[in-house]
């Protein structure tokens, strides 16, 4: 370890999954409600939603792409992480819908590929002992549980916009630390139709259909069960 490195590699890949599902614990149940006190209409939290997801769907394939092309896996990892949570920071500045949307549109390009990266990084760092991953993995959840609670307290406290400041705050963080994490070897890059071909065989399609719907499920839950539930009447502890 050199001697700007500040914690071993596994502990870097598990503080990233830790800021990482962090942020999501706050970004998920939380922002929709959000923007539900701002007086935005279900139309426009659906629209907010709908084109953050198309950005986290789309964008990934095409940062993926260029990592593979000219192996600047780590390169963009790290740009992407500074340059998204330079874009959140936007959020602080406005609560009209069109701005946000926009805000959000650019965020979601920037934000697309860190998850995807991190699992590479994190199997390109056990290398055989692939069978590790679970317990890297798993610092995520904890990580999500947690601050899902303690958010829910905090909310209940404080206006609900301090989830601006707090998931920036984390994301800072995850963006320093990206800088720590290990390099990659090279690796091999496929012909573009011979990865296309894999998206015809039935396992795939099979995956890839299951995965379809289990989002379309969550895209509803989180997108208005926690505006659903308080408008019941329940606070944010409960709503955790």
């Amino acid at each position: 370890m050199n001697r700007w490195q500040m914690l071993p590699p596994k502990g870097v890949i598990v503080s990233q999954y830790i800021l990482y599902f962090g942020v999501l614990g706050m970004f998920l149940p939380y922002f929709n409600l959000y923007c539900f006190h701002l007086g935005f209409s279900g139309f426009e939290i659906g629209a907010v939603s709908a084109v953050r997801t198309v950005t986290t769907a789309f964008f990934p394939l095409v940062w993926g792409a260029l990592a593979d092309r000219y192996q600047i896996r780590k390169p963009i990892f790290v740009a992407c992480s500074v340059i998204s949570t330079g874009i959140w920071a936007f959020y602080l500045l406005t609560t009209d819908f069109l701005p946000m949307l926009a805000i959000t549109f650019f965020y979601g390009i920037f934000y697309a590929p860190i998850i995807a990266f991190l699992e590479a990084f994190t199997m390109d760092h056990l290398g055989a002992e692939k069978k590790r991953y679970g317990a890297i993995r798993v610092w995520g959840s904890v990580s999500f549980i947690l601050v899902v609670i303690v958010v829910g307290r905090v909310i209940d406290m404080a206006p609900i916009r301090i989830i601006l400041v707090l998931i920036l705050s984390g994301s800072m963080l995850q963006s320093v630390l990206s800088t720590q994490v290990p390099g990659t070897s090279r690796f091999r890059i496929r012909e573009m139709s011979s990865g296309f071909s894999l998206l015809t065989r039935r396992p795939v399609l099979m995956f890839l259909g299951s995965a379809f719907l289990m989002l379309v499920s969550h895209g509803t839950y989180y997108g208005f069960f926690s505006i659903h539930l308080e408008a019941l009447g329940y606070g944010g502890t409960f709503i955790d």
